[in-house]
């Protein structure tokens, strides 16, 4: 949670998880990524960003999540690989106030303590 009360940030998600090989790093990362974009029940507008240029590879995606009150949600997606490492990161604002630059900023914060800058 965003400890700004006036700010519209409602969560922060951060997910990193190490795989034995590079080849099943890219497995997951693929599999991931291609979860992203896939419709869930309450999701529309879902678009993938592209690539953002963090680690080995990266995607950065977009969706608008209408939770049960009927509040929209903007979700902005940054998962990247690094090595052996994928890191998915997740920001949830109130519609229409989320930005990609929150989640791949975020991102590119966990990359440079990973390569310990």
């Amino acid at each position: 949670m965003d400890p700004n009360p006036r700010s519209s940030r409602l969560l922060v998600i951060d997910v990193l998880a190490t795989y034995p090989t590079p080849a099943r790093a890219h497995d997951a990362f693929v599999g991931i990524t291609a979860d992203v974009v896939a419709p869930y029940p309450g999701e529309t507008n879902i678009a993938s960003l592209g690539s953002k240029s963090l680690g080995d590879e990266d995607e950065a995606a977009y969706y608008l999540f209408t939770d049960r009150s009927g509040v929209p949600l903007d979700n902005y997606i940054e998962t990247f690989r690094l090595g052996l490492t994928v890191v998915h990161v997740i920001t949830v604002d109130i519609a229409p106030s989320g930005s990609s630059i929150n989640a791949v900023s975020y991102a590119a914060t966990i990359l440079r303590r990973m390569q310990g800058r």
